[in-house]
């Protein structure tokens, strides 16, 4: 039966929340109270052997609220339609009263069953079922009531997308945490795989890297004898740079010492053992065909250990630059504090000078001025140059000497 109206205003719906069906209109219907509502629902009991169409009250409202009993089997014999369960049980909770259990909602869809025809399909696919219309059930927990009454929700396909938009919202939200954590995962065993497959990387050290050396053409020369992974090749000193530049020497950039990783550690080891002291070779006409290999394979060292070390030393150097910085700027602001303060007792001293003059010319009897003791002024004795003395006391040839030498005249 459809829900009676007493007396509604105009543009009136009823449009219970879920705490309300089940705190108050299915409590008091288990415990026979009487309902103050202006709209009760009534009771309809064969609602799983009828067609929604069927119900009263459709199409008059979007939303059709029923009382009903508690059946164990869902489907009758004769019922072509069949509901099933989607999704899970739901708590529903009164947030008046500390988030308290008032009741369990449950959601169920209908699929229609089609009466067997003598038509033959000849298409091999079967159509999926079309979902296009919903039903809440909503039930009293046996710490509230213990009871077989239940409180249908009723509403088509339309009416559901409708009065869901939070839902879907809150689904979205849920699909992105979803992803969210899956990214986690995958990232997490991506780090894993990394962190396993590092265990097994080994490391070369190059104590000298020839001219012309860098390393695109370091990793070419190696990767013929296993595969390699990263490759750090430190610059020379910067003075030393400019030094060898000065000197006439190679302008390019120059590498000190350099780390060779190989996915390996037995091809690290090998490598290591069968190429060190020994020439690059290569073509003859390439710079590096007589230079000799330095290298070493490193017991226990991993990738790790470099960036850090690396990272150390950027640390350390940082460090320096900044209590260089902070000291100069403490030199400067003494300084400007000296300059400041200096200027000050100039301005002073002027304005003294000049009251005491015009007190004299007046030949006022005022009280004197008090006389300030004089201000000190070091003197620091400069060392005297010496650069005109050297080359007047240099001593020379004579003009004879020389002509007797060349064969002058």
């Amino acid at each position: 039966m459809e829900p009676t109206h007493k007396a509604l205003p105009i543009g009136f719906r009823f449009r219970p929340t879920n705490c309300e069906i089940a705190n108050y209109f299915l409590k008091k219907k288990a415990l026979g109270q009487p309902m103050k509502s202006r709209t009760v629902p009534e009771e309809c009991h064969d609602i799983f052997s009828r067609h929604p169409r069927d119900y009263p009250g459709y199409p008059k409202e979007e939303h059709w609220y029923y009382f009903c009993r508690k059946r164990n089997n869902q489907v009758t014999s004769n019922s072509p339609n069949l509901w099933t369960p989607i999704g899970e049980e739901t708590n529903v909770l009164d947030p008046k009263n500390n988030d308290a259990l008032v009741g369990i909602k449950r959601r169920f869809t209908l699929i229609a069953q089609e009466k067997e025809s003598d038509n033959i399909c000849l298409s091999d696919e079967e159509e999926a079922p079309k979902y296009n219309w919903f039903m809440d059930e909503i039930s009293l927990p046996q710490t509230v009531a213990d009871t077989d009454w239940l409180l249908k929700k009723m509403q088509s396909e339309e009416s559901h997308e409708l009065t869901n938009g939070i839902t879907e919202k809150v689904s979205k939200e849920t699909m992105k945490s979803q992803k969210a954590d899956r990214k986690k995962k995958k990232l997490k065993e991506k780090l894993l795989k990394e962190a396993s497959k590092a265990d097994n990387r080994g490391v070369c050290y190059l104590s000298r890297i020839p001219p012309h050396m860098d390393h695109v053409r370091l990793r070419h020369i190696l990767a013929q004898f296993g595969e390699l992974g990263r490759i750090y090749l430190a610059p020379e000193d910067s003075e030393a740079q400019v030094h060898r530049k000065r000197a006439g020497g190679f302008r390019g950039q120059r590498f000190s010492e350099g780390w060779v990783e190989f996915a390996k550690k037995s091809v690290a080891k090998r490598v290591a053992d069968m190429l060190n002291g020994e020439q690059i070779g290569g073509k003859k006409k390439s710079s590096v065909y007589y230079d000799i290999w330095n290298i070493k394979y490193l017991t226990k060292f991993k990738w790790d250990d470099l960036t850090e070390e690396i990272a150390y030393k950027s640390a350390i150097r940082e460090q320096k630059l900044n209590m260089v910085l902070s000291a100069a700027k403490r030199e400067k602001d003494f300084y400007l504090s000296k300059i400041e303060k200096s200027r000050a007792m100039t301005e002073i001293d002027a304005r003294m000078e000049k009251k005491r003059k015009i007190q004299e010319e007046s030949g006022s009897t005022a009280e004197a001025t008090p006389v300030f003791p004089p201000r000190v002024i070091r003197q620091f004795r400069q060392k005297k140059s010496i650069e005109n003395e050297t080359s007047q006391s240099k001593p020379g040839l004579s003009t004879d000497f020389l002509a007797s030498v060349f064969g002058g005249s």
